[in-house]
């Protein structure tokens, strides 16, 4: 489900034609060398069965309006929030895509997405899905992930798990992202991407299918209904993108005339509607990958990182930390402070790191203006950024672990020490 902009539809167009050009080599599926989707080591780390009466909204969170340019690909749809175009019954996810005049559409539907509330790196990520009506003119169900990162599309990296337009007898998966170094918008996409349906009128889209991705540090590769059919191997720098946290995302979208993905198609005038229908949504770690998937065993430190003191007013705890425009002769792209709760001592040191996938440990990105504080000082431009945490009673009590981070434009990292605080503690010192 691609977010494009004018600017970049060229270097799209190029990038999809060059297939990866930039040192990430798109293969058959056989290939991939990863642990099969129907492994029986494949445990489920977590999953939302859609068993209750509605949306659980600690999980999801739904996309409301049209979006800029029709979610930047000239869809003609205007997402709602309302129980005609998004519920939950009998056990399934339900979007429902309608002709009715909505505000400044003649259509609606509904998009969901996990951002700020559920992320994931690495392991096999699956949803059951059938779309009854998925084979009108237009219509455009996917099941996707953006990375959960301080930058923009496509910086952030998207990956298309499972994608499907119009009539067409296949469903397809892609990958996109743009290196920060690069001005090049690249894809992999349109080289053995795609899954045929044996019977597409009957067994296509508009059937019930798992539609999936296993995921490690070296490899993604698509399957449908356990069966593998395309891969990436994820081995050049600038892909560092699909080695951090990804958010899901479902929707149904209808194609206007300005949507590449479709053909350019619009609905036609014998559309009424659109139903899918979710199952579960599934992430499901393995053993036998989880080594392979560790991004790094040593934990590069500076000092040209740190935290540089703690303040506290009222029931808002203020982490204020200091970093040099370069570390280690590198430039730096972003930086921000993790934050883990350290009960009953149970976070080490190496767990405070970017790669860890504690859900216990927060990322807090300071990478603009708008939340940190940057001085010119005589000798050494340093940025000095702070960021304050409310805490309520029992969390005052508790023990936080803080640890500044950078990413090096090579896409590195580099931490400060850790440092272990409670607010009590900070406002007794005083």
């Amino acid at each position: 489900m691609k977010r494009i902009n004018i600017g970049i539809i060229i270097a799209l167009l190029v990038a999809c034609a060059i297939s990866l050009s930039s040192g990430i080599k798109v293969t058959k599926a056989d290939e991939a060398g990863s642990v099969a989707p129907d492994d029986k080591d494949w445990k489920v780390y977590w999953s939302d069965e859609f068993d209750g009466d509605e949306l659980d909204r600690k999980t999801w969170t739904p996309e409301i309006g049209t979006g800029w340019n029709g979610w930047g690909n000239g869809e003609v749809q205007s997402y709602t929030d309302r129980p005609k175009n998004l519920d939950v019954k009998d056990g399934k996810l339900v979007i429902t895509a309608l002709a009715e005049s909505y505000g400044m559409s003649g259509y609606t539907s509904a998009r969901i997405i996990t951002r700020g509330k559920k992320s994931f790196k690495y392991g096999k990520i699956e949803a059951k899905i059938k779309v009854e009506g998925g084979n009108q003119k237009a219509c455009w169900p996917a099941f996707w992930m953006m990375g959960d990162v301080p930058y923009q599309w496509p910086v952030c990296g998207e990956l298309d798990i499972m994608e499907h337009a119009n009539d067409r007898p296949y469903a397809s998966g892609a990958v996109h992202w743009m290196a920060l170094e690069d001005s090049m918008m690249w894809s992999g996409m349109f080289d053995g991407s795609v899954h045929h349906y044996k019977n597409n009128k009957t067994d296509g889209i508009n059937g019930w299918h798992t539609y999936g991705i296993v995921w490690t540090k070296d490899n993604i590769q698509w399957y449908v209904d356990n069966k593998p059919y395309f891969n990436v191997p994820v081995r050049d720098s600038v892909a560092g993108t699909f080695r951090e946290k990804f958010y899901l995302l479902l929707n149904l979208a209808l194609s206007g005339k300005g949507t590449g993905y479709t053909g350019f198609t619009e609905p036609t005038k014998k559309f009424k509607k659109a139903t899918m229908y979710v199952d579960y949504v599934r992430v499901y770690h393995n053993k036998k990958i989880d080594n392979k998937s560790k991004d790094r065993t040593d934990i590069i430190t500076s000092s040209d990182i740190r935290i540089a003191g703690f303040q506290t007013k009222n029931n808002n705890l203020k982490i204020r930390c200091n970093i040099e425009p370069e570390i280690n002769g590198k430039a730096i792209s972003s930086w921000g402070i993790l934050v883990g709760s350290n009960v009953n001592h149970k976070l080490s040191d190496n767990d405070i790191v970017l790669e860890s996938g504690r859900e216990d440990i927060r990322y807090i990105k300071s990478y603009n203006e708008d939340n940190m504080e940057d001085y010119l000082r005589e000798d050494l431009s340093a940025k000095y950024y702070a960021y304050d945490m409310r805490l309520g009673k029992k969390q005052k009590k508790m023990t936080y672990c803080f640890r500044p981070y950078a990413i090096m434009t090579d896409g590195s990292y580099v931490y400060g020490t850790v440092r272990r605080v409670s607010f009590n503690d900070i406002k007794a010192a005083k």
